[in-house]
């Protein structure tokens, strides 16, 4: 789900658990849908200077708090929001091992993925002005003053088998927050960057 490689290719042989998530959904074996468990919601827009609605290929995250990579809480499976999957931007995490996860939303708004980067769902119309949000559970609102902030993050459990849902991640737009107009990348600019990065991974530009 992450559309960059790093220096050591090999790193990209062995799945990681989301790449196994998701293939064990779409080819499930007899026994998965008994042994991992999923979580669904929306990415609703709230506060002052938001539009009604959702957010748009908003990435989504399921994040393990008590394990660590690079110093950051360990991503364990992600996806995108989708308007046409719901009015206010539907999204499900499937394949979770039974634990407890912290849910995180994050704009595809260049730092360091462009909504160009990912998939032809994200490629237009994605909500790129939003702060980085932690699911807070009922303190959810658009308005927290430290959406980003993962010590407001509250863990959702999931266990074999169970299907959680309705845990809807609300955000605020960059510009609510800030009280500025959104600056909003020109198409043409999101296309060069998307070209440069292709030719230096040795892609060809056509």
């Amino acid at each position: 789900m992450f559309p960059f490689l790093g220096d050591d290719i090999t790193d990209s042989r062995v799945p990681d658990d989301d790449d196994v998530a998701w293939v064990s959904k779409i080819y499930p074996a007899p026994s998965y849908p008994s042994a991992f468990g999923s979580i669904s919601g929306d990415v609703p827009t709230g506060g002052t200077g938001c539009s009604a609605g959702g957010a748009d290929a908003v990435h989504v995250v399921a994040r393990r708090l008590d394990q660590t990579v690079g110093g950051q809480p360990r991503m364990v499976v992600g996806t995108y929001s989708y308007i046409e999957d719901g009015a206010q931007g539907r999204w499900t995490l499937p394949g979770l091992p039974p634990g407890q996860y912290a849910l995180w939303a994050e704009p595809l708004d260049g730092s360091p993925v462009t909504n160009l980067q990912v998939n032809s769902r994200t490629q237009f119309g994605a909500t790129t002005n939003i702060l980085e949000d932690w699911y807070s559970g009922t303190n959810e609102s658009g308005t927290e003053p430290n959406p980003g902030d993962v010590s407001t993050a509250t863990l959702v459990t999931v266990a074999a088998g169970q299907t959680v849902t309705g845990k809807n991640i609300t955000v605020q737009t960059a510009a609510a927050a800030s009280g500025a107009l959104p600056i909003v990348a020109p198409l043409g600019a999101l296309i060069a960057t998307r070209l440069i990065r292709r030719r230096r991974v040795g892609e060809s530009a056509s």
